[in-house]
């Protein structure tokens, strides 16, 4: 029978060596490069993700006060479309952009998959 606690140490020593291995112990730096990367996608969620709620909340505080008397459907239709729909497929597209862009392997990577498309294209034209 063995104890909690050295079931708890040996997890603690296999995740150490796991980490190690791997070179998974982040430089202050790279840390920062990281920071950063996350800081940029959750302003962009922010912003691509909060006009949906703050619309739809100011639009039902409008419609219980007025009693949605001059309520105005079709402004109310066309930003829930942009809010809900069109917003958050933007967000969609612009983290692989921050990801490729932030990332030295996979830019480059990008860089060289987008020549070799090119090639193959002018190639086939010419």
């Amino acid at each position: 029978f063995r104890s909690k606690q050295w079931y708890q140490r040996r997890v603690a020593i296999t995740a150490g060596i796991t980490l190690q291995r791997t070179g998974q112990f982040p430089t202050s730096s790279n840390r920062r490069h990281v920071t950063i990367t996350v800081l940029l996608m959750s302003t962009l969620f922010v912003l691509c993700n909060s006009p949906n709620a703050g619309y739809t909340t100011y639009a039902l505080i409008f419609g219980l006060l007025t009693g949605f008397d001059e309520f105005n459907y079709h402004e109310f239709y066309t930003m829930t479309v942009v809010s809900a729909m069109v917003l958050p497929i933007l967000n969609a597209a612009l983290n692989p952009v921050i990801i490729i862009t932030r990332s030295d392997g996979l830019r480059r990577t990008f860089a060289n998959s987008v020549q070799r498309i090119l090639r193959r294209v002018t190639v086939r034209v010419g």
